[in-house]
């Protein structure tokens, strides 16, 4: 297990566990199920019992539902760009996870934030020469709507036209249309 970074918490990378509470060993998990879970350990062994049973459908659910939890602890109320930020960067550190076999925590990026903001780390990310590695991991995995790129379109009216245009581009030459 590894300390994350910002509560302290202890998430265990991704391996198989046992079926957690309310989870039935003959029946798939239902969408239902997997959007009242609220604890990002229990999220995780659904996501790895889904891939011990390959429900490709399940995994992508849970995923999608552990990005949007640990997004919520970084949650402004005032500014959902934030909320939507760190969900992409549980994301990519989840990605980065499953590639390396271990937690690992996407520190550049956090110190980037910590020292300049959300707003420059997407500005950055999408005027960069290009595509950043977490770009590239979501992309391949279909999960384009959680990269930066996308939040700068989602977001444009927050972005200078130019930053918005480069994200367009990115994102249209790696076969995504947005």
């Amino acid at each position: 297990m590894t300390r994350h970074e910002d509560d302290g918490a202890f998430i265990p990378a991704v391996r198989i566990f046992p079926l957690c509470e309310g989870e039935e060993q003959s029946r798939h998990m239902t969408h239902e199920f997997i959007e009242k879970l609220a604890d990002p350990i229990q999220i995780k062994q659904v996501m790895a019992n889904a891939l011990r049973k390959g429900d490709a459908e399940a995994y992508n659910r849970a995923f999608r539902r552990f990005c949007s939890v640990t997004g919520a602890t970084h949650d402004d109320p005032d500014d959902s760009l934030v909320r939507a930020f760190w969900e992409t960067l549980a994301a990519y550190e989840m990605l980065l996870a499953e590639k390396h076999g271990r937690t690992q925590p996407a520190g550049y990026t956090r110190r980037k934030v910590k020292e300049q903001g959300v707003l420059r780390c997407l500005v950055d990310w999408a005027n960069a020469t290009g595509p950043t590695v977490g770009f590239n991991l979501l992309v391949e995995k279909g999960m384009w709507e959680l990269t930066g790129e996308a939040l700068v379109l989602r977001y444009a009216d927050r972005f200078d036209g130019n930053t918005v245009s480069n994200a367009r581009k990115r994102l249209e030459k790696a076969g995504v249309r947005a």
